[in-house]
């Protein structure tokens, strides 16, 4: 999913997790481009999506992964700002299936 205003900002306090992000800004020097970050408890760090990239996230290894998302909007459940997307059907160059991806 992506945001059309918010920032989102992840960490993982317990167990890890694969947060990927795919940059569709029309204007960024990135567009296109994957990006992978391996957090939690074995490599700790504080990962900012800016608005307009998509992002998911699996646990990985043998333990839940405990996520912590502070939004810099609040969520509305009227108007919600996210916006969804097939996490297969797509047009994404990311296998999630592979046991690498």
């Amino acid at each position: 999913h992506y945001h059309k205003e918010q920032y989102d900002h992840f960490t993982v306090v317990k167990g890890m997790m694969k947060l990927v992000l795919y940059d569709m800004r029309e204007d960024s020097p990135t567009k296109g481009k994957i990006n992978e970050f391996f957090i939690g408890e074995n490599n700790c760090k504080l990962v900012r999506i800016p608005p307009f990239v998509l992002h998911g996230f699996k646990a990985i290894g043998l333990e839940p992964a405990y996520v912590i998302n502070v939004s810099s909007n609040p969520y509305y459940y009227d108007k919600p700002d996210e916006f969804r997307i097939h996490p297969h059907k797509n047009d994404i160059p990311y296998n999630w299936a592979s046991k690498d991806g």
